[in-house]
């Protein structure tokens, strides 16, 4: 086991994980599955860790978040613009995954942002229902725009896609409301 803290930073796109441990130096990659994420924290765990950096990727970091703390290290979730204005400030401005996960080690160290506070399944599970509820309303939104313009069977397809999102929105706030008074149970 490393003895010396390591600052870790993790970019993060829709295919791989890129790390960089830092004052060590060492850089890796691995795929952004289940079971790749894995066997990263297993190697996260046999170093000292002061804090392991991730950018908030519009749900790309979800499944690595949900493990890195099950696992109970210490992470912080930053604004991908924080990570950006940091990189100009330390001149970096290159832009490669690699570069990036050692910018984020960079900003963990010299920044220490707050450790992110672990969330109950429940409080996860109500986040996503109300991330895809807006999602709907918003393709419902676009559809109802596109049927003011439409004729024929362009205007069949519309109505029918109408009617299966507002079914959908229909369940999808039955199963918010169930969540909810579960949750206040």
């Amino acid at each position: 086991m490393e003895n010396i803290g390591q600052w870790v930073g993790i970019d993060i796109s829709k295919a791989t994980l890129d790390v960089h441990l830092r004052p060590l130096g060492k850089t890796f990659q691995v795929a952004n599955k289940e079971t790749a994420i894995s066997g990263l924290i297993e190697e996260l765990q046999t170093y000292s860790l002061n804090l392991i950096v991730l950018e908030a990727t519009g749900g790309l970091e979800t499944e690595l978040l949900i493990q890195l703390q099950a696992a109970q290290l210490p992470v912080a979730l930053i604004n991908p613009r924080q990570g950006r204005d940091f990189a100009k400030a330390a001149g970096k401005l290159a832009k490669t995954d690699a570069i990036d996960a050692q910018v984020l080690a960079h900003f963990g160290e010299a920044l220490k942002p707050q450790v992110v506070a672990m969330e109950s399944d429940s409080a996860r599970q109500l986040k996503e229902l109300i991330s895809r509820r807006r999602q709907v309303v918003e393709i419902q939104t676009a559809e109802k725009n596109r049927r003011d313009r439409s004729r024929g069977k362009a205007l069949t397809d519309i109505e029918q896609h109408l009617e299966y999102l507002e079914q959908s929105l229909k369940k999808l706030n039955q199963e918010i409301e169930e969540l909810t008074q579960s949750n206040q149970a």
